[in-house]
């Protein structure tokens, strides 16, 4: 109630939530797939990750989780945790995207000034790409951006018409990931006044 009286126009909360999952279900396919930061990560990693050995691994392990499965059913007690299949590089065990089409994309339509994240402690979900740079794909890539130039072009379709840009406006956000052509990092940036 504070905060409507104070800003004079009607204020709500929209949540949109699922306990313990990962952040590489909250952004979408799209915004993974196209992030620079993200492409990065997983060539680094894919450099010195080797898919075969551990799809090997993982055939070992499931003979030895069938064994002491079988063992368990027999003492009566319950059977370990099955081993989750090894999947390639810069890809996810579930579905990337999927929690950001179901709960963030129906809000898009909504004139929202403020997001409020806690992503919590699930980690990513996709092989080799940590949670700090995934956090920046997620946060950058609720609207598009490009780089032209010298210019930063953002868009959303949710949007036809932007009046403001922020950028990292927060010092307090590490995830920012908008970088030069000499990988120095862009200075948070709002294109509205202060206080507006």
């Amino acid at each position: 109630m504070r905060l409507q009286k104070e800003l004079d126009v009607p204020v709500g909360l929209m949540v949109g939530a699922v306990g313990g999952t990962p952040s590489g279900f909250w952004l979408s396919d799209s915004a993974y797939r196209n992030d620079e930061a993200c492409k990065t990560v997983v060539k680094k990693f894919a450099a010195t990750y080797d898919l075969d050995k551990a799809k090997k691994d993982y055939e070992e392990k499931l003979v030895a989780w069938e064994k002491a499965t079988e063992q368990a059913k027999r003492d009566g007690k319950n059977p370990p945790g099955k081993p989750q299949a090894p999947v390639a590089a810069g890809e996810s065990t579930g579905k990337i995207g999927h929690l950001y089409e179901s709960h963030i994309r129906p809000m898009q339509p909504f004139a929202i000034r403020g997001v409020l994240w806690d992503q919590g402690e699930s980690g990513t979900a996709i092989n080799g790409v940590d949670q700090f740079t995934l956090m920046g794909a997620l946060m950058f890539h609720w609207a598009d951006a490009v780089i032209d130039g010298d210019t930063v072009v953002v868009s959303s379709a949710a949007v036809p018409k932007p009046t403001a840009v922020r950028y990292a406006f927060s010092s307090k956000q590490p995830w920012a990931n908008l970088f030069n052509k000499d990988g120095l990092p862009a200075l948070p940036f709002r294109t509205d006044p202060e206080g507006k």
